[in-house]
């Protein structure tokens, strides 16, 4: 299911999903521009469907790698649940990289907001930021792409606090 999500294009998923859960089941309503909560599940789903495939294929690999560390292999000699080695002892150091991976794509989610924002009539960031660039608004068009910055600069800040907390190994080397 991962490399599915992984290789389906965010304008496909957007689409797909509005077919068939709007148009075909009636599930949800056509645009989020009622105000309901429900209409904003589709368009959230469409933009995480990528990373989240991303995510479980960096997990699964992580994971595969760390369970033949030999701090793995020493936790089940001393004879703990296999729970115990997968959620503690190989888990935990392998989500160093999938935190890593977050915090540097964070920002890339923001082209697919323009995407996602026009299939399902959103108003929004993506949608501000196209027409910020079709109508020439250079200081609108500044402010929006700052603060997606300072929000990716502050994420990879958290993100290596987190990966010292997920991985004792994982230390800021003083300079």
């Amino acid at each position: 299911m991962a490399p599915l999500l992984v290789g389906t294009p965010v304008v496909v998923a957007a689409y797909v999903l509005r077919f068939v859960f709007v148009s075909e089941l009636g599930w949800a309503p056509f645009n989020a521009r009622s105000g309901e909560p429900a209409a904003y599940v589709l368009p959230v789903v469409a933009l995480a469907a990528l990373p989240t495939g991303s995510v479980a294929l960096i997990t699964r690999a992580e994971v595969g790698d760390t369970l033949r560390a030999p701090l793995v292999q020493a936790a089940r000699g001393r004879g703990l649940t296999t729970r115990r080695v997968v959620g503690v002892d190989a888990l935990r150091p392998a989500l160093t990289p999938v935190v890593a991976f977050v915090a540097a794509n964070l920002g890339q989610p923001v082209v697919a907001l323009a995407v996602v924002e026009g299939v399902f009539g959103m108003p929004g960031v993506g949608n501000a930021m196209l027409g910020a660039i079709s109508g020439g608004d250079r200081a609108l068009l500044v402010g929006l792409t700052t603060v997606v910055i300072a929000a990716v600069i502050v994420a990879n800040a958290v993100a290596g606090v987190v990966a010292a907390a997920l991985d004792p190994r994982v230390r800021l080397q003083e300079t």
